[in-house]
């Protein structure tokens, strides 16, 4: 055995792992979902609070935060924060997000602690969900800004006349992303809600390259620029709505030097 992995074993002697509560889904009761938090007095940066759930004989973290206030990038879509920082470092602090499904309210958090004074909208269709992030994950002063709210992502999107400048999409069914996402009524929607400086990023865990390029070249209204990117295959797709062509550079500049951009489009 290596040194780095005696320090590691050493190390991880110390960690505390808690379950806090364990729950059944709402709709598959055979899905069972546990709250836990994971400590280590030698690494209190890196202490969490999860869930996770076992499908197939496989567990699955279905949302995690760093308890800490220091870490920002939360371990949860940490992808999709580098986006929003990319952009925001050229437009400024983020003053409205919305994010459509949000579970342990991972990306809320990070919106909460880098854009301070945004006013955060989360969607969840889980009443349950909602009920767990309030006792565990946001019951924090620093959420004095977020609304969480119980809606059909899709049809909160229909009827919605604010705009935002930035938007989270992560709407699953399982472990696959919903498909009313790529639909045009909703990609209209987006569209619609997206401040004239903005950037909306999706999760596309499971989606093949080849259909992630077919999304971002079809879009049905005119985005200025689409990007697929990510890393280790981890897919991601950036939106953004600008009339500054320097904010694209700029993007692009502050985005490949953590991730790569498999394909991008300009309308």
């Amino acid at each position: 055995m290596s040194v780095k992995e005696l320090l590691k074993k050493a190390i991880n002697k110390f960690q505390k792992i808690t379950k806090l509560e364990t729950f059944q889904d709402e709709e598959d009761e055979s899905l069972s979902f546990q709250i836990i938090e994971k400590k280590n007095p030698l690494l209190p940066w890196r202490n969490c609070r999860m869930i996770t759930f076992v499908r197939d004989k496989r567990p699955y973290v279905y949302s995690s935060v760093f308890l800490s206030k220091l870490r920002k990038l939360q371990p949860i879509c940490p992808y999709a924060q580098t986006a929003f920082d990319s952009f925001s470092k050229k437009r400024g602090h983020v003053e409205s997000a919305l994010v459509l499904g949000c579970a342990g309210c991972s990306i809320p958090r990070y919106f909460a602690l880098r854009h301070k004074n945004a006013k955060i909208t989360g969607i969840e269709y889980s009443g349950l969900m909602i009920q767990i992030a309030q006792k565990y994950f946001i019951s924090d002063p620093l959420f004095h800004n977020f609304d969480l709210i119980r809606d059909d992502a899709f049809a909160y999107v229909r009827k919605e006349d604010k705009s935002y400048q930035a938007i989270f999409v992560d709407v699953f069914v399982a472990e696959q992303i919903h498909p009313q996402v790529f639909s045009e009524e909703f990609l209209t929607d987006l569209f619609r809600i997206s401040a004239g400086e903005s950037i909306t990023v999706f999760n596309f865990l499971n989606v093949s390259m080849e259909k992630t390029g077919e999304f971002i070249r079809t879009l049905p209204k005119p985005f200025t620029a689409a990007y697929a990117y990510g890393k280790n295959g981890r897919i991601f797709v950036a939106l953004i709505k600008t009339k500054d062509p320097s904010t694209l550079v700029s993007f692009e500049k502050r985005l490949t030097k953590k991730l790569e951009i498999y394909d991008k489009y300009f309308s």
